[in-house]
């Protein structure tokens, strides 16, 4: 599990527990933290190959 997953699955368990009306936002966070994993990891393989 990536670390970012893990993070995202934490910060899903910390507002549902500490404030569930926040968890309406919590798929658009896990995308948008998924998405910049994604990015980086592209950016990494970028600068290897330089």
């Amino acid at each position: 599990m990536s670390t970012v997953r893990a993070d995202a699955e934490k910060l899903s368990r910390v507002l549902d527990e500490n404030c569930p009306a926040a968890t309406v936002n919590i798929p658009f966070i896990v995308s948008a933290l998924l998405d910049a994993e994604s990015r980086l990891e592209d950016t990494a393989e970028e600068l290897e190959g330089l």
